[in-house]
């Protein structure tokens, strides 16, 4: 906090690791680091946007892009199965009014 005015000044900094990091700015009124001290964090909101629950189950993929979140090379394909799956399971519930019953192949090839 600046005593001068009363405001509290954010520094910018680099966070290397959860033990190391490095602030940036201009220290030259502040003595010689000798040991210890207390850095306080300060969390900063962010603002996320994002489509709405039917538009993402009709198609989860935004336009303009390739396919869905790609993390793993053995896994290609899977997410997009999955989400098939899950129009599937939905349909049912929705048709049939209870979830699919398990160890029944007429209701899942239903």
């Amino acid at each position: 906090e600046d005593p001068a005015t009363g405001e509290t000044k954010r520094k910018s900094r680099q966070v290397f690791d959860p033990y190391r990091l490095k602030l940036e700015g201009d220290f030259s009124r502040f003595s010689a680091y000798e040991n210890g001290g207390v850095l306080t964090q300060s969390k900063q909101p962010v603002r996320l946007s994002h489509r709405g629950f039917t538009t993402s189950a009709r198609c989860p993929v935004p336009e303009g892009e390739m396919g869905l979140a790609f993390t793993d090379g053995a896994k290609w394909g899977r997410a997009e199965q999955l989400h098939l799956a899950l129009l599937g399971l939905w349909a049912y519930q929705a048709a049939h009014g209870g979830a699919l019953p398990p160890l029944r192949d007429a209701a899942a090839a239903e």
